[in-house]
């Protein structure tokens, strides 16, 4: 964070550096309306004199009852109607990488949350309309496509460490001899046979879960360092998103230790 002055009120304020050039005002009092400069924060405006309603919380028209419903859904149509605006460079997260406190809400809103059947209905019958990944829409499936992913991994470009998923072979690292039936099954009774991203019952599951290190070290045996996952949730854990998982759950196990604490697991 580094530190700019405010264009009105000449106050110091902190913005990140890829903001330093394009942040003016520290805050919504102090940014003008366009080019009369009026301020919206209920203030006699400093260069009018009037004083203008506040735009602010409850007083904002899209937090009103069915407005907000109306705005979410004009967006909606539109990023339909443009569907390379948001793609690529143009999105405006490109190449940023979520913070903890991005991370910690998106917790909050999905642990333990289970997809209802009219949701997984939905999807599927969204999957079959747009005809997406299907067929001859599938690259996978085209005699080019394939014939160059035969030729990639019959040269090795695709094995070892030419493989962009490759992290150092520590896949192919046995596991410590402790960490068998009697150490998983302490942890999934500990979580109560319950998957800790989808909640999925293990019942309902085609096999056991499984037991994920949260910080990819298989010496690694603490029981902080260990939790329950369906085979699905487990093949998420994997790949490019490693830095991602190690916070998510770093902050998940810290939530669920505050609440257990207090009783209110």
């Amino acid at each position: 964070m580094i530190d700019v002055i405010c264009q009105t009120c000449n106050e110091q304020f902190k913005v990140y550096p890829s903001r330093a050039a394009s942040a003016k005002y520290c805050g919504f009092g102090c940014r003008p309306n366009g080019k009369k400069g009026h301020t919206f924060d209920g203030m006699p405006c400093k260069k009018c004199g009037k004083v203008h309603r506040d735009m602010t919380g409850e007083n904002n028209n899209a937090n009103s009852p069915g407005v907000g419903e109306k705005i979410r859904q004009k967006k909606a149509k539109w990023f339909k109607e443009h569907p390379k605006w948001q793609k690529g460079e143009n999105n405006n997260n490109y190449g940023k990488k979520a913070s903890e406190k991005c991370i910690l809400a998106t917790i909050l809103a999905n642990t333990g949350r289970i997809k209802t059947t009219e949701e997984i209905k939905k999807f599927s019958r969204t999957m079959k309309e747009n005809g997406k990944l299907k067929g001859e829409n599938n690259p996978a499936k085209r005699p080019e496509v394939r014939r160059k992913i035969a030729l990639a991994l019959s040269d090795g470009r695709l094995t070892g460490e030419n493989n962009p998923n490759w992290r150092g072979g520590g896949s192919n690292e046995p596991y410590p001899f402790d960490f068998g039936k009697k150490i998983k099954e302490l942890i999934r009774k500990r979580d109560n046979y319950t998957c800790q991203l989808c909640g999925i019952p293990e019942c309902e599951c085609l096999t056991n879960l499984h037991v994920h290190h949260i910080d990819y070290n298989k010496e690694n045996l603490s029981e902080e360092n260990l939790i329950s996952l369906c085979n699905s949730c487990h093949g998420k854990c994997y790949g490019h998103s490693e830095e991602y998982w190690k916070v998510y759950w770093r902050i998940y196990l810290n939530c669920k230790l505050f609440w257990e604490t207090r009783g209110l697991s």
